[in-house]
């Protein structure tokens, strides 16, 4: 059972990449072991701890998440100045109910047969950590804490950095 603060977390994460529709996804290269990222699109679906991407079996990430699932998720909203980067655990999975619950008319660009293709599989993150930062979304806002930094020595105030760890995140 979740207590509290973990349920507030997750709500968090959930509303924080909501309306971010691409991540960088940092695997670790099945070939030779580097990092390596790739844009990816976050399915939408209520976050409850993992988050859900459609790729190609045959693809290169799903062949690095099969050898090892550590990966880290980056997502970006400047126009929001919100960033969320997620460390977590992924897995291939090979799910047609879930692959049904997430499929839109837009995955035919990629899996010309639907459902049906025999490339489609689901990758699903499990989230382990995560670290996100908010600042004041306005431009007057930012200029006021940059001025007050440079009249006052200190470093401007432009939000928080927060960490959260545990089940599910």
């Amino acid at each position: 059972m979740l207590d509290h603060d973990q349920r507030e977390d997750t709500k968090r994460l959930g509303r924080l990449v909501d309306k971010i529709q691409f991540t960088m996804m940092t695997t670790i290269s099945h070939e030779d072991g580097s990092l390596r990222s790739r844009p990816m699109t976050l399915q939408k679906t209520e976050f409850d701890g993992d988050f859900w991407f459609f790729a190609s079996k045959s693809s290169p990430v799903a062949a690095d998440i099969q050898q090892d699932g550590n990966m880290n998720l980056a997502f970006a909203d400047p126009a929001s100045s919100r960033y969320v980067s997620v460390v977590g655990h992924g897995e291939v999975m090979d799910s047609r109910q879930k692959a049904a619950e997430l499929w839109n008319p837009a995955l035919l660009a990629w899996f010309p047969r639907g459902l049906d293709d025999p490339e489609l599989t689901l990758l699903k993150v499990h989230v382990t950590r995560a670290d996100f930062w908010e600042t004041p979304s306005s431009k007057v806002a930012h200029l006021i804490g940059f001025t007050k930094a440079m009249l006052t020595g200190r470093r401007p105030d432009l939000g928080g950095h927060h960490h959260v760890e545990g089940a599910p995140i």
